[in-house]
């Protein structure tokens, strides 16, 4: 048995069956989940022929490709990666051979080929982001996700829950685990569907976001408590969105989602999987690394937007919240000297405050440093005077 599955759901239109037939390789093997009661006549036999299976299931892509897999799971279970595409996906057999080995070789439990921008698909992160080799992201596009085997068994129940049915592509990555779901920039495929026309708006959705990635140079960014090292990936991101045609509301909203979203463990998981796929044969899936991250460098506009309204308001929370720890860490001290049980009593409450301004000033410290990095962003792709004006007006409305 071959190790990588792509299953395809297909028909009744019999066109894309010769370009489907033309994807099976020596490690992937193609099905047919026939979008019909019955399945293809004659004249499709020959584009079948070499089908690792062809089943018929009427009716929503995501239940019937749910009946296809429980059908068929003895053909699937034995697979490392299984592809469950639209019958629209345009690509070559070895981009898609490429995809697999890249999700074999890094360990990845949910990901996608990289769409050619412009595609009609869910969300900007799809599309190619030139300045990448791979991104771990939160989000997938149903046309292509590719699951692990053990994942896509854990995932399977989603596909015919109504109460999933319109956020599968943000459902299934909280399935798996850090650091193991991505678009992998170095396979890019298309659509044969209509592109989006020149004049639409693309609004992405909230907490859709890069965690990180692996920039063409082979060196690995991520989101990071630490500004520089945000702006590195952020500065990336820009550059590859500068293709996309985004207005700036979208590309503002877009870049937000990666300061909302936050950085967590993934800043300390990202270098570590990428130094274990170089334990491997990882230029064989066509990706190339660097075993020694570079030291993290500013935005160049970081400086220029330091004294931005937005940041000023955060400094001046800051510069209270430094004034009202320092009173009580005093307070403290002079009720511990006096010994009295009062005293003491009101020790531990001023000591329960403390800790709360403590945990605040924190919060507050990392939202600043992400909003800098934001402006920062902003100010290279759209020009400080567009950056005053947005940052100013949150502070007014706060």
């Amino acid at each position: 048995m071959k190790p990588f599955l792509a299953l395809f759901r297909a028909g009744p239109d019999l066109r894309s069956l010769p370009a489907i037939a033309q994807l099976a390789s020596a490690d992937v093997d193609i099905a047919i989940s026939w979008a019909g009661d019955a399945l293809p006549g004659r004249a499709a036999q020959p584009e079948l022929a070499g089908a690792a299976f062809v089943h018929a299931a009427a009716g929503p892509k995501w239940p019937a490709l749910a009946q296809t897999l429980a059908t068929h799971w003895e053909q699937v279970a034995g697979r490392s990666h299984v592809l469950l595409a639209d019958a629209s996906l345009d690509t070559s057999s070895a981009t898609l051979a490429q995809l697999f080995a890249v999700c074999a070789q890094l360990g990845l439990e949910l990901a996608q080929p990289a769409f050619v921008p412009g595609t009609r698909c869910s969300h900007p992160v799809a599309w190619q982001h030139g300045a990448f080799q791979l991104r771990f992201t939160t989000h997938v596009d149903l046309a292509a996700p590719v699951f692990s085997r053990a994942l896509l068994e854990r995932a399977a129940a989603s596909f015919v829950d109504p109460a999933c049915a319109a956020s599968l592509g943000s459902v299934w990555p909280q399935l798996a685990g850090p650091g193991r779901v991505a678009v992998v920039d170095a396979t890019t495929m298309a659509l044969r569907a209509d592109p989006l026309p020149p004049t639409a708006t693309v609004v992405p959705a909230a907490g859709v976001l890069n965690l990180g990635g692996l920039l063409d140079s082979g060196d690995a960014v991520c989101l990071d408590a630490r500004p520089a090292w945000s702006g590195v990936l952020l500065d990336a991101v820009l550059a590859s969105c500068s293709s996309f045609g985004l207005d700036a509301t979208a590309l503002a909203r877009y870049l937000a989602n990666h300061l909302e979203g936050g950085a967590g463990p993934l800043h300390a998981a990202v270098p570590l999987l990428l130094e274990q796929a170089l334990a491997g044969a990882a230029e064989g899936a066509g990706l190339h690394f660097n075993r020694v991250l570079p030291a993290p460098v500013a935005p160049a506009a970081f400086a220029a937007v330091a004294e931005a309204p937005m940041a000023q308001a955060l400094q001046a929370d800051l510069a209270v919240l430094q004034e009202r720890v320092q009173e009580l860490e005093q307070t403290l001290v002079a009720a511990q000297r006096a010994a009295d049980p009062a005293a003491v009593r009101a020790q531990a409450l001023r000591e329960a405050d403390l800790r709360d301004l403590r945990e605040r000033h924190a919060a507050l410290l990392d939202t600043c440093e992400r909003q800098r990095v934001l402006l920062a962003g902003l100010a290279a792709q759209l020009g400080g005077a567009s950056v005053s004006a947005l940052a100013a007006a949150p502070a007014r409305a706060a």
